[in-house]
């Protein structure tokens, strides 16, 4: 059996910052736990690797592997599933095979356990010790993964019933038990009923517990016969060839996105978290409340109501942003201050250095160049602020010293600016979406960015809604009690809406990538994705499917140049897993490239790296169609109903 590709699992010091993904805040936290999942996922694979045994991405991590190559932005567990036969292998062998510091959950090995599926994880208590530090990448927390057994289903529908109303009576039974151990007893009996269908009497399988309960996650057999690797994060994960197949028999509409909900509290550590806080009085891996700092904040607040500062006809204003990515949160109030007469205007990018979860200071970077050409940017170490004294001071950066992945220099912190400036304003650099309601996972996450120094000591905080200011502001009264209600209503203030178009800058690569592809006709670039998923549960009809949509393209010839981009490794998983439908779609590549001048064959998939120059999406769900859509390029999909 191949090797896993999870066996060189690395990460990058960038991998782990705060980011906003499809509009979802994702904490640095939440990245370390996910990279810690990914360790304990390694360690799974390399045992499925020695003893041949498959195992699936599932639930949400399959959708993630599909539409987002990587995690759900808003999901914080990792969950695969086997067949039962290696289910059952997979736990014999894993108490030896496993590191000494793992631990085995599952109704035979734990009296008090009281869960159908098994469960891998790192450590039985939050360890934060140097070692666990190293080998989790500064994650503390316990982490986990849950793995579901596929039991068989009855062909027979007698046989299947009979079984449920068995099942139904133990549940009851269990129900009712008073003790744990007692529980875990009635739900062996249980499991012992969910693998009493034999291969010969079954063409199906299903998580047991969803099927007998909520008559769902149950599938064909035959999609777990042989699995494929898709892109997950800085890795790969395993999956049924078959996926769009699998995901459209559990959620019909996968694509859609769904932001609330779930099984458990998010983030899954948040408990964990607050006994760590709670023991040591903060939380030491970011910034906790400080009511001595509210209380300077509140003071300057009051100050400054009873004072007048400068009369300078011609306001000094400074911009302070960090990193170039994210200029674009703060450009909407320097093009206002630009357009202000008598507003003096300085842009000066602060250097940022790298650090670590111990404290550490790595490299410094300094991002003047990477800023567009239009911002006249100077450098910050030459700017006299004690002497200049600005009337406002513009910041986005809010961690202070607090962040375990970056820093700058202590002069730029919020807390420090306060002495060179009549007013700080503090605008998030991260643009996140309006959350849900008050308490989702969006809401929750969004708790982190709230907590942070920057808003404790900004004269002001600009936000982009009325229902993130609502959401910070009942989230600050929560810290700081409700007597401080009118100086938070006053202190953050929403951005005017401003109605100057901010077209995408596409950089000079995708402009000689375009030029490259469409030649002088500066043609509609359009994508044609095909999956490999899409030719195996389609089969004769993905093939005329991609033949019709090939004579269309070919059709509009001066108007269209079309990427025919297969899924990654498309050729290869597809040769391995089905030769003659393989030597088929190749005919079919093949008399596209001499019939189709307009149609590009990418194999490579060299086109990802140009998607800014990208006019319209069509062909099957997944990943890249999701980035169309959040980059706002037109996204068809082909008719799901074929496969």
């Amino acid at each position: 059996m191949r090797k896993s590709s999870l066996d060189n699992l690395s990460f990058t010091n960038t991998f782990f910052e705060d980011e906003v993904r499809e509009g979802f805040f994702v904490t640095s936290m939440m990245k370390r736990y996910w990279a810690a999942q990914l360790k304990v996922l390694h360690e799974i694979a390399a045992i499925c690797d020695k003893y041949g045994l498959k195992w699936f991405a599932d639930y949400g991590t399959l959708i993630g592997a599909v539409r987002h190559a990587g995690y759900v932005p808003w999901d914080d567990d990792l969950d695969i599933s086997m067949l039962r036969k290696d289910w059952d292998k997979f736990f014999e062998v894993a108490v030896s095979e496993l590191p000494s510091d793992y631990k085995i959950l599952t109704l035979d090995n734990e009296p008090e356990y009281t869960e159908f599926t098994g469960r891998i994880v790192n450590c039985s208590f939050i360890d934060a010790g140097e070692k666990h530090m190293a080998d989790f990448y500064g994650c503390p927390y316990t982490v986990g993964i849950d793995i579901f057994p596929l039991d068989n289903v009855y062909d027979d529908p007698k046989l299947e019933e009979d079984r449920k109303a068995r099942v139904k009576e133990l549940i009851q039974r269990c129900s009712l038990a008073k003790t744990l151990r007692e529980k875990n007893k009635y739900m062996r009996e249980i499991a012992q009923i969910h693998t009493e269908c034999k291969d010969n009497d079954s063409s199906r399988v299903a998580m047991m517990t969803l099927f007998i309960t909520r008559n769902n996650h149950v599938f064909p057999r035959e999609l777990f016969e042989d699995c494929i690797e898709l892109p997950f994060e800085n890795c790969r994960v395993k999956a049924t060839p078959q996926f769009l197949k699998m995901l459209r028999i559990e959620y019909k509409n996968f694509m859609r996105i769904v932001k609330s909900g779930g099984e458990h509290d998010y983030p899954v550590y948040s408990k964990q978290e607050e006994m760590l806080r709670e023991k040591i009085g903060h939380n030491p891996y970011r910034y906790t409340f400080d009511s001595n700092q509210l209380l300077v904040s509140v003071g300057r607040y009051i100050k400054r109501l009873t004072e007048t500062h400068s009369d300078r006809t011609m306001k000094k204003v400074v911009f302070l942003p960090c990193k170039a990515k994210h200029w674009k949160t703060m450009e909407p109030l320097w093009r206002k201050a630009m357009q202000d007469e008598n507003e003096e205007v300085h842009v000066l990018p602060i250097f940022y250095y790298d650090a670590n979860y111990k404290g550490e200071i790595g490299d410094k970077h300094d991002e003047r160049d990477l800023f567009p050409g239009y911002v006249k940017t100077e450098d910050c170490t030459k700017y006299d602020f004690e002497h200049e004294h600005p009337d406002r001071i513009v910041i986005q950066v809010p961690y202070d010293g607090w962040s375990t992945t970056m820093t700058a220099h202590e002069y730029f912190y919020s807390g420090n600016l306060l002495n060179y400036t009549d007013e700080l304003v503090y605008m998030p650099c991260f643009d996140v979406d309006d959350p849900e309601t008050g308490g989702d996972k969006a809401s929750t996450a969004l708790g982190t960015l709230i907590e942070q120094p920057a808003v404790i000591s900004a004269d002001k905080v600009i936000l982009k809604s009325e229902k993130i200011r609502n959401i910070y502001i009942d989230k600050l009264i929560a810290f700081s009690g409700e007597q401080t209600r009118r100086y938070w209503e006053d202190k953050l203030v929403l951005m005017e809406e401003l109605k100057e178009d901010f077209s995408p800058v596409c950089s000079q690569e995708d402009e000689e990538w375009h030029r490259r592809v469409t030649g002088e006709k500066e043609n509609k670039v359009i994508i044609y994705y095909i999956s490999i998923s899409f030719l195996l549960s389609g089969c004769d009809k993905a093939l005329e499917k991609i033949k019709e949509s090939l004579d269309v393209l070919t059709e509009r010839a001066d108007k269209v140049t079309a990427i025919m981009l297969p899924q990654e490794k498309a050729d290869t998983e597809l040769k391995r897993i089905d030769n003659e439908l393989y030597k088929r779609f190749q005919d079919v590549v093949s008399n596209m490239r001499s019939t189709c001048e307009n149609v590009i064959y990418d194999a490579d998939g060299e086109a990802i790296k140009h998607m800014d120059k990208w006019d319209a999406f069509y062909g099957d769900a997944g990943w890249i169609a999701e980035k169309c859509a959040e980059k706002g390029i037109p996204v068809m999909l082909h008719n799901q109903y074929l496969i």
